[in-house]
Parts: C-alpha cells; structure tokens; sequence
C-alpha cells in the first residue's frame, strides 16, 4: 500500500497535489473524523476531492472515516458507517489492512466494503 505524506510543498499547488492524490490516486481515504480535522484549512480540500471521487465511484465505497469525536463534517452524512477510535489503532489497523488486502487480490472492488461492513466484520469476529 502507498501512503502519500506531504512534507515538501516546493512550489507545488497544494490544492491541485490534493486532488491528484484524494480523487485519482488514492485506492480509498481514510478521514479521522474530528474538531482538530475539521477546523484546518487543507482538510476540506482533501475531503472535497474525496468526495468527488466517492460520486465517481457509483455507490462504491471510497471514504473510511474513523470516528474520533463527534464532529459533524459538511458533506459527510452523519448516517455514513465509521469506526470509532475507541476500538484502538491496532484494531483498526488489522481492518483496513484486510481491506487493502482485497483491494490487491480484486482491485476492480475498490472501495466496496464499506468501513461500516469492516466494523460489522469486527462485531462478528
């Protein structure tokens, strides 16, 4: 998997590098869902492209927001299936492990399960 850390803008457009990555490359974007996220400025460039990308994908699952507090984020259906901080990065990392794991072994399903589904996985395991 290819995490994308911005640690060198140079003379980039940040906005334009955003996009590329959150609505062209990225396999799925993980949001954590938070007051800190939602008062920086660049997130809601990051999201807008995610959510661009999410219509594109027709139904298809694309953002997996992780629930930190109870932030309510423009655009972000508060009914959209999350997980909760509270199942501990370890937990949530063995999840979205196995979702890029399918997304390797079938990479025609991105984003088809919903992070809502990986939490029922868990609740089931």
């Amino acid at each position: 998997m290819t995490v994308f850390i911005l640690n060198s803008f140079g003379a980039k457009n940040l906005t334009a590098f955003l996009d590329e990555i959150y609505r062209k490359r990225a396999k799925f974007c993980v949001v954590f869902i938070s007051k800190e996220y939602k008062e920086r400025r660049w997130t809601s460039h990051e999201l807008r492209s995610a959510q661009a990308r999410a219509l594109e994908a027709k139904g298809d699952d694309y953002i997996l927001p992780i629930r930190v507090d109870n932030t309510d984020l423009d655009g972000l259906p508060s009914n959209i299936g999350y997980l909760s901080i509270e199942l501990g990065v370890g937990k949530i990392a063995e999840l979205f492990d196995r979702k890029a794991e399918d997304l390797t072994c079938q990479p025609q399903r991105v984003g088809r399960n919903s992070a809502h589904d990986l939490h029922r996985s868990h609740a089931a395991s």
